[in-house]
Protein backbone atom coordinates (compact mmCIF):
# COMPACT_ATOMS: atom_id res chain seq x y z
CA UNK A 1 0.00 0.00 0.00
CA UNK A 2 1.81 3.35 -1.41
CA UNK A 3 0.48 6.66 0.01
CA UNK A 4 0.98 9.23 -2.04
CA UNK A 5 3.09 12.28 -1.22
CA UNK A 6 -0.02 14.66 -1.32
CA UNK A 7 -1.76 12.37 1.04
CA UNK A 8 1.31 12.06 3.45
CA UNK A 9 1.53 15.79 3.31
CA UNK A 10 -2.16 16.44 4.21
CA UNK A 11 -1.99 13.92 7.10
CA UNK A 12 1.05 15.12 8.29
CA UNK A 13 -0.26 18.57 7.89
CA UNK A 14 -3.68 18.04 9.61
CA UNK A 15 -1.83 16.21 12.36
CA UNK A 16 0.38 19.13 13.33
CA UNK A 17 -2.55 21.27 13.27
CA UNK A 18 -4.26 19.63 15.50
CA UNK A 19 -1.10 18.71 17.57
CA UNK A 20 -0.46 22.58 17.60
CA UNK A 21 -4.23 23.74 18.58
CA UNK A 22 -4.47 21.34 21.32
CA UNK A 23 -1.08 22.32 23.16
CA UNK A 24 -1.64 25.83 22.52
CA UNK A 25 -5.47 25.65 24.14
CA UNK A 26 -3.29 23.89 27.41
CA UNK A 27 -0.90 26.61 27.11
CA UNK A 28 -3.82 29.76 26.72
CA UNK A 29 -5.96 28.28 29.64
CA UNK A 30 -5.47 28.87 33.57
CA UNK A 31 -4.66 26.33 35.95
CA UNK A 32 -8.05 25.06 37.81
CA UNK A 33 -7.74 26.83 41.09
CA UNK A 34 -7.42 24.45 44.29
CA UNK A 35 -10.68 25.11 45.82
CA UNK A 36 -11.72 23.06 49.11
CA UNK A 37 -14.98 22.97 50.27
CA UNK A 38 -14.67 25.24 53.00
CA UNK A 39 -13.18 27.87 50.74
CA UNK A 40 -15.79 31.29 51.81
CA UNK A 41 -16.19 32.14 48.03
CA UNK A 42 -18.24 28.96 47.05
CA UNK A 43 -20.54 30.27 49.94
CA UNK A 44 -23.05 32.82 49.13
CA UNK A 45 -22.25 36.46 49.17
CA UNK A 46 -24.60 36.99 52.46
CA UNK A 47 -22.79 34.26 54.18
CA UNK A 48 -19.77 35.40 53.09
CA UNK A 49 -20.20 38.62 54.80
CA UNK A 50 -21.58 37.25 57.39
CA UNK A 51 -18.70 35.30 58.42
CA UNK A 52 -15.85 38.15 57.68
CA UNK A 53 -17.86 40.35 60.01
CA UNK A 54 -18.16 38.23 62.44
CA UNK A 55 -14.41 37.24 62.47
CA UNK A 56 -13.45 40.99 62.10
CA UNK A 57 -15.62 41.68 64.54
CA UNK A 58 -14.04 38.88 67.13
CA UNK A 59 -10.38 39.73 65.90
CA UNK A 60 -10.95 43.14 66.60
CA UNK A 61 -12.58 42.79 70.07
CA UNK A 62 -9.33 40.13 71.05
CA UNK A 63 -6.71 42.46 69.84
CA UNK A 64 -8.13 45.09 72.06
CA UNK A 65 -8.07 42.87 75.05
CA UNK A 66 -4.64 42.08 74.48
CA UNK A 67 -3.16 45.26 73.96
CA UNK A 68 -5.27 46.19 77.19
CA UNK A 69 -4.22 43.59 79.26
CA UNK A 70 -0.72 44.48 78.35
CA UNK A 71 -1.01 48.51 79.46
CA UNK A 72 -2.84 46.79 82.93
CA UNK A 73 0.22 44.60 83.43
CA UNK A 74 2.59 47.66 82.83
CA UNK A 75 0.92 50.56 84.63
CA UNK A 76 -1.00 48.84 87.52
CA UNK A 77 0.65 48.62 91.02
CA UNK A 78 -1.64 45.44 92.26
CA UNK A 79 0.07 42.16 91.61
CA UNK A 80 -3.27 40.51 91.45
CA UNK A 81 -4.07 42.52 88.59
CA UNK A 82 -0.36 42.53 87.13
CA UNK A 83 -0.55 38.45 87.47
CA UNK A 84 -4.64 38.75 86.01
CA UNK A 85 -2.96 41.20 82.71
CA UNK A 86 -0.39 38.57 82.08
CA UNK A 87 -2.32 35.37 82.25
CA UNK A 88 -5.05 37.38 79.91
CA UNK A 89 -2.27 38.22 77.59
CA UNK A 90 -1.52 34.62 77.03
CA UNK A 91 -5.23 33.68 77.12
CA UNK A 92 -6.59 36.72 74.61
CA UNK A 93 -3.54 35.39 72.03
CA UNK A 94 -4.82 32.07 72.02
CA UNK A 95 -8.34 32.92 70.95
CA UNK A 96 -6.51 35.40 68.69
CA UNK A 97 -4.89 32.09 67.34
CA UNK A 98 -8.05 30.39 67.32
CA UNK A 99 -9.56 32.82 65.34
CA UNK A 100 -6.55 32.78 62.52
CA UNK A 101 -6.95 29.49 62.27
CA UNK A 102 -10.88 29.56 61.40
CA UNK A 103 -9.98 32.42 59.49
CA UNK A 104 -7.73 30.66 57.12
CA UNK A 105 -9.58 27.66 56.89
CA UNK A 106 -12.04 29.71 54.64
CA UNK A 107 -9.46 31.18 53.26
CA UNK A 108 -10.57 34.67 54.48
CA UNK A 109 -8.06 37.34 55.03
CA UNK A 110 -8.61 39.09 58.78
CA UNK A 111 -8.55 42.79 59.22
CA UNK A 112 -6.00 42.93 61.97
CA UNK A 113 -6.10 46.62 62.81
CA UNK A 114 -7.83 47.78 66.15
CA UNK A 115 -11.06 49.74 65.46
CA UNK A 116 -11.23 53.49 66.42
CA UNK A 117 -13.61 53.15 68.97
CA UNK A 118 -11.30 50.77 71.18
CA UNK A 119 -8.06 52.55 69.86
CA UNK A 120 -9.76 55.49 72.10
CA UNK A 121 -10.23 53.46 75.08
CA UNK A 122 -6.02 52.27 74.48
CA UNK A 123 -5.20 55.72 74.69
CA UNK A 124 -7.47 56.42 77.78
CA UNK A 125 -5.94 53.73 79.28
CA UNK A 126 -2.04 54.74 78.25
CA UNK A 127 -2.88 58.22 79.40
CA UNK A 128 -4.78 57.94 82.61
CA UNK A 129 -2.54 58.36 85.78
CA UNK A 130 -1.09 55.77 87.59
CA UNK A 131 -2.99 56.96 91.03
CA UNK A 132 -6.39 55.85 89.24
CA UNK A 133 -5.32 53.68 86.66
CA UNK A 134 -6.64 49.98 88.03
CA UNK A 135 -10.44 51.49 88.88
CA UNK A 136 -10.35 52.98 85.09
CA UNK A 137 -9.11 49.88 83.54
CA UNK A 138 -11.58 47.79 85.48
CA UNK A 139 -14.37 50.09 84.61
CA UNK A 140 -13.24 50.29 81.00
CA UNK A 141 -12.90 46.51 80.49
CA UNK A 142 -16.08 45.61 82.36
CA UNK A 143 -17.79 47.76 79.57
CA UNK A 144 -16.19 46.85 76.42
CA UNK A 145 -16.49 43.25 77.32
CA UNK A 146 -20.23 43.57 78.41
CA UNK A 147 -20.89 45.14 75.36
CA UNK A 148 -18.77 42.60 73.22
CA UNK A 149 -20.30 39.70 74.81
CA UNK A 150 -24.05 40.55 74.25
CA UNK A 151 -22.88 41.34 70.56
CA UNK A 152 -21.83 38.03 70.03
CA UNK A 153 -24.62 37.23 71.75
CA UNK A 154 -26.88 38.56 69.31
CA UNK A 155 -24.68 37.52 66.15
CA UNK A 156 -24.40 34.01 67.12
CA UNK A 157 -28.29 33.82 66.50
CA UNK A 158 -27.79 34.57 62.54
CA UNK A 159 -25.46 32.04 62.40
CA UNK A 160 -25.84 28.81 60.52
CA UNK A 161 -22.60 27.23 60.16
CA UNK A 162 -22.17 24.84 62.60
CA UNK A 163 -18.41 25.38 63.16
CA UNK A 164 -18.83 29.51 63.23
CA UNK A 165 -20.76 28.88 65.70
CA UNK A 166 -19.39 26.65 67.79
CA UNK A 167 -16.28 29.27 67.61
CA UNK A 168 -18.53 32.33 68.43
CA UNK A 169 -20.23 30.20 71.50
CA UNK A 170 -16.27 29.32 72.91
CA UNK A 171 -15.98 33.03 72.45
CA UNK A 172 -18.45 34.21 74.29
CA UNK A 173 -18.18 32.01 77.23
CA UNK A 174 -14.67 32.76 77.55
CA UNK A 175 -15.66 36.43 77.95
CA UNK A 176 -18.21 35.69 80.49
CA UNK A 177 -15.57 33.49 82.67
CA UNK A 178 -13.33 36.38 82.00
CA UNK A 179 -15.95 39.31 83.00
CA UNK A 180 -16.73 37.04 86.30
CA UNK A 181 -12.89 37.18 87.44
CA UNK A 182 -12.79 40.92 86.46
CA UNK A 183 -15.59 41.31 88.72
CA UNK A 184 -14.23 39.39 91.80
CA UNK A 185 -10.83 41.59 90.99
CA UNK A 186 -12.71 44.71 91.38
CA UNK A 187 -14.61 43.34 94.40
CA UNK A 188 -11.16 42.05 95.84
CA UNK A 189 -9.46 46.06 95.61
CA UNK A 190 -11.83 47.81 97.21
Amino acid sequence: MKISKRLFSICIGTMSLVIGFSSCKKRDTPPPREVTENDISLLSPDEQKLIASNLDHMMDYYLYDVESFKIANEKTRSDVLKKFAQEEVVSGQKMINAIKEYAEKYNYKLDTVISTGKNNNLFKLTTSDVANFDKIFINTYIESNNKFTDSISNKINQINRVDLKELMENVKNENVLRISQVYKLRDSMN
